[in-house]
C-alpha cells in the first residue's frame, strides 16, 4: 500500500516524469529562446515578436545579438508543423464501407479485429 501511495500514484499523476524532463531540460541561452520561439506562434505571434520577446531578458539579448542564431532558433522551432483542420480534406469519406465519424470508427473496429484473428487465429486467440 505504501508503494502505491509514494510511487505509483505520483508517477500515474506524472509528477515523476515532470521531474525528469525538468532534469533534462536544457536551459542554455539558445535552449531558453528555444522554448520562446516554440510557444509564441500558438499564442499568435511571429518572428518579430519572437525578437521583441528576447530583448526583454538581458541575457537573451546578448545571445541575440547574433541574428544568425535567432533565425535558426526560429526555424528550428517550427520543424513540427502545425496540424490544421483542412489538412484531413483529402481522406476518404468512409473506412470500410463505414462512415468517417466516431460512430463509424467504432463500427468498423470489429470487423477489423475479426478479420485479423481470421487470418491469425492462434496469435490472437487466448
Amino acid at each position: 500500500m505504501i508503494w502505491l501511495l509514494q510511487e505509483a500514484g505520483p508517477a500515474f499523476k506524472g509528477d515523476v516524469v515532470h521531474d525528469e524532463l525538468a532534469a533534462h531540460r536544457d536551459d542554455s541561452r539558445s535552449g531558453r529562446a528555444f522554448r520562446i520561439a516554440v510557444n509564441l506562434p500558438r499564442q499568435g505571434l511571429d518572428f518579430d515578436d519572437f525578437e521583441v520577446e528576447l530583448k526583454k531578458d538581458a541575457d537573451l539579448a546578448v545571445w541575440a545579438a547574433d541574428s544568425r542564431q535567432v533565425k535558426r532558433a526560429w526555424a528550428n522551432s517550427k520543424s513540427s508543423p502545425e496540424i490544421m483542420p483542412d489538412d484531413f480534406d483529402d481522406l476518404p469519406e468512409s473506412l470500410s464501407g463505414f462512415a468517417m465519424s466516431e460512430d463509424g470508427v467504432a463500427l468498423a473496429s470489429p470487423r477489423r479485429s475479426s478479420d485479423a484473428a481470421a487470418q491469425h487465429p492462434k496469435s490472437l486467440r487466448a
